[in-house]
């Protein structure tokens, strides 16, 4: 065994793992909760690099989804039907599970563990199936039955931002992550690609949007003025949780609570980016791009990358020019 020493530099160097070993397309499950406005994106990179290359750098392989309402089996069937494009299918419903086990709510998470094996269930069948998952628009945490597997997330807040005990400060789904900034006191709003574990939004981050400017009314507004936004909630998840329960409308939310109307415009831009940085990443762990040392620290083409690679620097995504 060579010792991992440079000697021009004088440093010490050790081996990289790839994510992905580029030896054939990197087979990709997609998991999906909703309209499908990540997963479709992914779908559209693939089938642009058979256009535009002699092999693609990824292939989706499957669908799975945990919700009836998800456009899972439109997006399989029917979407891509013109380029003679179809995926299975693979359909668990996550009510439907905790409910045979007696649970209207579907928070246990040793339920959880049971369920992710029962979605995991048409994946396991070795190298013929995926070589990883990518949660595009999943909106349920996993357990380690799931991330175990190679699998990549995006978050629309940015996680790289620390709280006094080192966690991520813009946790949660959706809008949540911008209100949270807001309040904070931020300006602008990124979203994130990173890899998943089994704590919620803490795996290693792979990449960084360009920001996205807050609202000008709450630019303008000093950090101890913006928690008027919150209206009579406490925090942006009392807000959460009445948007999730269905119980007033969405103009009812943004009269009641105005942060949920400024976080919901974020929200929406973050999207957009995500969109166009999302599919990127996937193909750079694909072409081998991201590796892993002997510490479990990430790097890109070689690099050091303790924070992901900002969008339109090092990653293959170039940030648009006007």
């Amino acid at each position: 065994m060579t010792w991992p020493y440079n000697q021009s530099e004088r440093k010490i160097e050790w081996p990289l793992e790839p994510l992905y070993k580029a030896d054939r397309p990197m087979q990709v499950a997609l998991f999906m909760s909703d309209d499908g406005r990540i997963a479709v994106p992914v779908i559209e990179e693939y089938l642009r690099q058979c256009d535009t290359r002699k092999s693609p750098s990824f292939k989706p392989v499957m669908i799975v989804t945990d919700s009836a309402d998800s456009s899972a089996m439109q997006i399989a069937g029917k979407q891509f039907m013109d380029r003679k494009f179809h995926l299975p299918v693979w359909f668990v419903s996550v009510h439907g599970f905790y409910a045979e086990r007696g649970l209207d709510d579907i928070v246990d998470m040793d339920i959880r563990r049971k369920f992710d094996s029962e979605l995991k269930k048409p994946l396991n069948f070795g190298r013929d199936w995926a070589d990883c998952y990518v949660l595009a628009g999943y909106h349920r945490m996993v357990t380690h039955i799931i991330s175990n597997h190679l699998t990549v997330n995006f978050h629309l807040g940015d996680l790289r931002v620390r709280d006094e005990t080192n966690q991520p400060k813009y946790k949660g789904r959706g809008w949540v992550p911008s209100a949270l900034a807001m309040l904070a006191g931020e300006n602008k709003v990124h979203s994130t690609v990173h890899l998943v574990n089994e704590r919620m939004d803490e795996g290693k981050i792979l990449a960084v949007s360009t920001w996205y400017p807050v609202p000008e009314e709450v630019n303008d507004m000093p950090v101890e003025e913006r928690a008027k936004l919150l209206g009579i909630a406490k925090t942006p998840w009392d807000i959460f949780e009445i948007e999730r329960k269905n119980t007033m409308s969405e103009a009812q939310l943004a009269e009641t609570f105005p942060i949920y109307h400024f976080a919901r415009n974020c929200e929406q831009m973050l999207i957009e980016k995500t969109v166009r940085l999302f599919p990127q990443v996937i193909s750079d762990i694909a072409l081998g791009k991201f590796a892993r040392d002997i510490h479990g620290n990430l790097h890109y083409n070689g690099k050091p990358v303790q924070n992901g690679v900002m969008e339109g620097e090092e990653c293959s995504v170039k940030q648009k020019t006007t």
